[in-house]
C-alpha cells in the first residue's frame, strides 16, 4: 500500500495537485474568479512555472536534449492534462456560482494561457541546455527576469501597461473594466511564438555538445532580447515620452512645467491650460507647504481613447510622482488637474521608491489629494461625508486606512471619507503634522493620538456639522457597488462596447438583442439604457415603459434609481400617459438627488404645461432640436432650471460663444432671476471659453445667491482661480514658449 502511494506521489502529480489547489482557491478571489482576462493571466503564470519545472524534471531524468521529441510523445498527456485542468475547473465553478458568458474568456485563455505553457516548456529546455546542474535555478532566474523587466519599463516610462511573454499584457495599475483582445496583443503573441519556437529549434540542432555554436547562440539570444527592449516602442508595444510627444505634437514650456498637448487644440484652450497649471502650482504651494524640486511634465491627451493607446487607461487620470509626470485628457482636465498635481507635490515627502505613502496606503495617498481639492462633484467633502454617515453609508476610518481596504468599498465612499478625514486633521492639527504622517503613516507619533481615537474625534466633528440630510442624494453618490462585488465586470464592459457599436451603426434590432442578453445575466444599468434607446428607434416605447417600471425596484436605493425614474417618465410621456409622466417628474424633482436632475425634471414639467406635443418633440429630437425647443420656451418667460441644460447643449453642439452670449443678453432680468447653481454653470461656461470678465461676473453672482454653506468653499475657489488668472495671465504667457514637436 505504501509503495502504491509513493508511486502515485510523483513530482508531476504534486505539480498538478498544486495547480488544481491554486485554481480552486482563485475562485474565492475578486476578479480572478471570473473566467476572463485576470483568470487567464493567473493561470498563465501557473502553467509557465509548472511546464518549466516539469520539463527540467523530465530532461534531468533522461539526461539529454536529444530525447526531447520522444519525451514529448511519452509525456504529452501530462502537459495536456495540465493545460485543460484550469479550463475544466473554471467551467465547473462558473456553472455553479457565476453563470457569466465564457466566449471572451475562452479567447483570452487560448491567447494568453495556452502559449504560456509552451513558453514555460521552452524556458525549461533552455535552462537545461545552459546548465544541467543549475537548470532549476536558471529557470527561476528567467521567471524573475520576465517579472523585473516590465517593472523597470513601468518605472521609467510613462505607460502603466506593459506586454509580457507570460501574461501577454498587463493593462495597467488603474482598473478599466473594458479590456479587449486587440491586434497589438495578437501580434505580440505571434512574435512570442516565433521567437520561442526559433530558440527551441536551434537548441535541438545544437544538442548537448559544448561548441562555439552553443555560445554564439546564447549570445544572440541576449543581443536579440536587448535589441527588442529598445525597439518595441516603435511598433506600439511600449510608450516613451518621445513617442507621446510625437503623437500629441503640441508643447508649452513654462518655468515650472513642460506641458504636452494635442496640437489641434485651439489657442485660447492652450492658454487656459497653461494658466490653470500655473494657478494650481501656486495654490498648492500655499496649501501643502511643499514645492516640487523638478520640472513637472503634464501629458494632456485628445480623449480617453488616445490616452488608453499611449498610456494604458481610458477612464482614469493618473500621476507618476517618482517621474514628476501627470497624464490627463483634455475633457476632464479642469476637474482632476489639482488632484493629480497634489500627488506630484506630495512626492517631496513620499517615503517609498515611488515617492508615495508607506506600504502603498491608498487611503492616505488619495485622501491627501482629496483634502487639497475639497471638491467632489461640486460639494464640500464634509457635507458628503455627513450625508453618507446619516444615510447608512458610514465607514470605519481605522479599516479604511489599513491594508487595501480602500478598494473594498465603492470608490466614492473611499475617496470622500479619506479626503474628509485628512481635511479634518489639517484643520485641527496643521499641515506640517499631516505631512509627517504622510511619510510614515504613524498618527500617534506625530499627533499623539492613535488612529481609532482620531476616528472618534472625526465622527464627533461630522455630527456637529448642521447640514441638511437628503438620503436620495446620499444614494446617488454612494449607491454604487465596489469593483470586487460587480457581476462579470469584464464581460459586461466588453459586450456593452460591442452593443453600443452596433447601435452607432444603426443596427438597432441586433444591438437590442445584445443589450437584452447583457441585462439578463448582469442587470447592468448601461444595458438597460441600451434597450430603451433601441426601442425608441424601432417604435417600442411601451415595451421600454414596462421594462423601466419593473426595474425601479431593482435599482431603488442605488445611484441608478434616478436615471431610471427620469427615463420611466420619458417613456410615459412618449406613450401618451402625460399626467403620470408629470407626476414622475414631480417625484424626481422633489428628491433633488443632484441639481442637474432637479433641473431636468422641472424643465420637462414646464414642457408638459406648454402642451404634450412639445415634450414628445423634445424627447424624440436631436440635441439641436432640444436646444431650439428650450430656447423657444424661454422667449416668452424665463424657465430658470433650463438655462444650465441650454449651456450643456450649446457646448455639445460646439456653438459659437458669441451667438449664445447674444441669446442670453436678450433674456430680461436674467441675473436677478437665476439661481446660484445656474450662475456657477454660466461662469464655468465662460471660463472654459476664456471669457474671464463674464466668468468672474457670474462667479461672484453664484456666491451672492448661494444659500448652501456646503457649496460656498467650492464657489469661492472657482472665483479665486478666475481672479488669479486675470491678474497673472500676461506675465505667465509672456514666459511661456509654445512650440510644435517635429
Amino acid at each position: 500500500m505504501l509503495n502504491k502511494f509513493k508511486s502515485f506521489i510523483t513530482f508531476p502529480s504534486i505539480i498538478i495537485i498544486i495547480v488544481a489547489a491554486l485554481v480552486s482557491y482563485s475562485q474565492s478571489l475578486p476578479l480572478i474568479k471570473t473566467f476572463n482576462f485576470e483568470y487567464s493571466a493567473f493561470v498563465a503564470i501557473l502553467l509557465f512555472i509548472s511546464a518549466g519545472l516539469l520539463t527540467i524534471y523530465y530532461l534531468r531524468k533522461y539526461k539529454s536534449i536529444g530525447i526531447l521529441l520522444p519525451m514529448l510523445l511519452m509525456k504529452n498527456k501530462v502537459y495536456l492534462f495540465l493545460l485543460l485542468l484550469p479550463l475544466i475547473l473554471s467551467f465547473i465553478f462558473n456553472i455553479l456560482f457565476q453563470n457569466c458568458p465564457i466566449s471572451k474568456g475562452l479567447l483570452f485563455y487560448f491567447l494568453i494561457s495556452v502559449p504560456s505553457l509552451y513558453f514555460g516548456f521552452v524556458c525549461g529546455v533552455l535552462s537545461f541546455f545552459i546548465s544541467k546542474k543549475f537548470s532549476y535555478l536558471l529557470f527561476v532566474g528567467s521567471l524573475l527576469l520576465f517579472i523585473m523587466l516590465p517593472l523597470i519599463e513601468f518605472y521609467y516610462n510613462p505607460q502603466i501597461y506593459f506586454y509580457n511573454p507570460i501574461i501577454g499584457i498587463f493593462p495597467g495599475t488603474i482598473y478599466d473594466e473594458d479590456i479587449s483582445i486587440t491586434n497589438s496583443l495578437i501580434l505580440y503573441r505571434v512574435f512570442n511564438l516565433f521567437f520561442f519556437s526559433l530558440v527551441l529549434w536551434v537548441m535541438t540542432k545544437i544538442g548537448n555538445k559544448k561548441s562555439f555554436n552553443r555560445y554564439l547562440f546564447l549570445s544572440l539570444i541576449a543581443i536579440t532580447s536587448i535589441t527588442w527592449m529598445f525597439t518595441k516602442q516603435y511598433i506600439g508595444f511600449s510608450s516613451t515620452p518621445i513617442i507621446i510627444e510625437k503623437n500629441l505634437k503640441g508643447k508649452a514650456l513654462t518655468p515650472y512645467y513642460k506641458i504636452i498637448y494635442p496640437v489641434s487644440i485651439e489657442d485660447d484652450k492652450k492658454r487656459l491650460i497653461v494658466l490653470e497649471h500655473e494657478y494650481y502650482y501656486q495654490s498648492l504651494i500655499y496649501k501643502t507647504k511643499l514645492k516640487p524640486s523638478e520640472l513637472i511634465t503634464s501629458f494632456i491627451f485628445k480623449d480617453g481613447d488616445q490616452k488608453r493607446k499611449l498610456f494604458g487607461t481610458k477612464a482614469a487620470n493618473v500621476a507618476k510622482p517618482w517621474l514628476s509626470q501627470i497624464y490627463l485628457d483634455q475633457h476632464s482636465l479642469s476637474g482632476t488637474l489639482e488632484h493629480e498635481l497634489t500627488h506630484i507635490f506630495a512626492a517631496e515627502i513620499g517615503s517609498t521608491i515611488l515617492k508615495i505613502t508607506p506600504n502603498f496606503n491608498f487611503a492616505l495617498l488619495e485622501g491627501y489629494a482629496m483634502a487639497m481639492e475639497n471638491d467632489y462633484s461640486g460639494f464640500d467633502l464634509d457635507y458628503l461625508a455627513v450625508l453618507g454617515m446619516e444615510s447608512g453609508y458610514k465607514i470605519m476610518i481605522e479599516e479604511l486606512f489599513s491594508k487595501l481596504n480602500f478598494f473594498g468599498a465603492a470608490s466614492s465612499v473611499s475617496y470622500i471619507y479619506a479626503g474628509s478625514f485628512i481635511k479634518y486633521l489639517i484643520q485641527v492639527y496643521g499641515i506640517d503634522k499631516v505631512n509627517l504622517i504622510y511619510q510614515d503613516h504613524d498618527f500617534e507619533k506625530h499627533i499623539g493620538r492613535k488612529l481609532n481615537e482620531l476616528s472618534i474625534e472625526y465622527n464627533n466633528h461630522l455630527e456637529s456639522l448642521d447640514y441638511p440630510i437628503n438620503s436620495n442624494r446620499a444614494n446617488y453618490f454612494f449607491g454604487y457597488k465596489p469593483l470586487i462585488a460587480k457581476t462579470c465586470p469584464r464581460e459586461v464592459a466588453d459586450d456593452i462596447k460591442e452593443a453600443w457599436q452596433k447601435y452607432s451603426n444603426e443596427n438597432y434590432i441586433e444591438a437590442k438583442e445584445y443589450f437584452s442578453k447583457i441585462y439578463s445575466y448582469s442587470k447592468s444599468f448601461s444595458s438597460l439604457l441600451g434597450i430603451v434607446n433601441c426601442n425608441s428607434k424601432i417604435g417600442k416605447e411601451k415595451e421600454s415603459k414596462q421594462l423601466l417600471e419593473n426595474a425601479l425596484d431593482d435599482y431603488k436605493g442605488t445611484s441608478y434609481y434616478f436615471s431610471t425614474l427620469l427615463n420611466y417618465g420619458d417613456q410615459l410621456a412618449l406613450t401618451d400617459e402625460i399626467e403620470k409622466a408629470d407626476s414622475i417628474y414631480t417625484f424626481l424633482g422633489d428628491m433633488i438627488p443632484t441639481i442637474r436632475y432637479y433641473n431636468l425634471a422641472l424643465t420637462r414639467k414646464a414642457m408638459i404645461s406648454e402642451g404634450k406635443g412639445i415634450i414628445i418633440n423634445y424627447l424624440q429630437g436631436s440635441d439641436f432640436d432640444k436646444y431650439e425647443i428650450i430656447k423657444e420656451i424661454n422667449r416668452n418667460k424665463l424657465l430658470e432650471p433650463s438655462i444650465s441644460i441650454m449651456v450643456e447643449l450649446s457646448s455639445r453642439l460646439n456653438e459659437n460663444i458669441y451667438l449664445f452670449t447674444k441669446y442670453l443678453n436678450q433674456i430680461d432680468n436674467l441675473d436677478e432671476t437665476i439661481s446660484s447653481n445656474t450662475a456657477y454653470v454660466l461662469s464655468d461656461y465662460f471660463y472654459q471659453n476664456y471669457k474671464m470678465d463674464q466668468a468672474l461676473q457670474y462667479a461672484q453672482l453664484s456666491i451672492d445667491k448661494c444659500k448652501e454653506s456646503y457649496r460656498i468653499s467650492i464657489l469661492q475657489s472657482h472665483k479665486n482661480k478666475i481672479e488669479w488668472i486675470m491678474q497673472h495671465q500676461n506675465e505667465i504667457l509672456s514666459k511661456t514658449k509654445f512650440s510644435i514637436v517635429n
